[in-house]
C-alpha cells in the first residue's frame, strides 16, 4: 500500500456496470456495487478489491491472475517469448598455447527451449 491508501496495482478499482476496454487496451471488468463486503485486518473490502480469477483454476490452490489479452502487443509478446533465442557470453583470458576452441564452445554452449524442441523433433538444423 502506498501512502495515499491505494496499492501499486491500482486497487481498489472503480465501480463498473459492464466490462469495457480502456484506451490502453486493458479491460475494465464489471464490478457491481451490491453492498456485500468482508472485513479483513480491520478493513472493509468489497467487489472493488477482487482480483480477476477463473473459478475452474481455483482447484490448483495458487494465485493465478486471469486477464483478457486482446491487443496486438500481447500477440507480439507471446510470439517473441516463444521464439526467443539464447543469451550466451564467453570470456577467456589465458596465456596457454594449448587452447582448445572446440572444447571451449562445448563448455559454454546453452540450448534454449526452442532449439531443444527442434532437436527432439529431429528437424533439420541447416540446409
Amino acid at each position: 500500500m502506498r501512502d495515499d491508501g491505494k496499492c501499486k496495482k491500482n486497487y481498489p478499482r472503480e465501480w463498473s456496470e459492464e466490462t469495457t476496454q480502456h484506451s490502453n487496451g486493458h479491460p475494465i471488468y464489471r464490478r457491481r456495487n451490491d453492498g456485500r463486503y468482508v472485513t479483513k485486518s480491520g478493513r472493509d473490502l468489497d467487489n472493488r478489491w477482487v482480483v480477476p480469477y477463473n473459478r475452474y483454476l481455483l482447484k490448483y490452490n495458487a494465485h493465478i491472475n486471469v486477464e483478457i489479452c486482446t491487443t496486438v502487443k500481447s500477440v507480439k509478446y507471446l510470439y517473441k517469448y516463444i521464439h526467443k533465442g539464447y543469451d550466451a557470453c564467453t570470456v577467456v583470458i589465458e596465456n596457454s598455447v594449448d587452447y582448445d576452441e572446440i572444447q571451449s564452445f562445448v563448455n559454454a554452449r546453452y540450448v534454449g527451449s526452442v532449439e531443444a524442441a527442434w532437436r527432439i523433433s529431429e528437424f533439420e538444423m541447416h540446409y
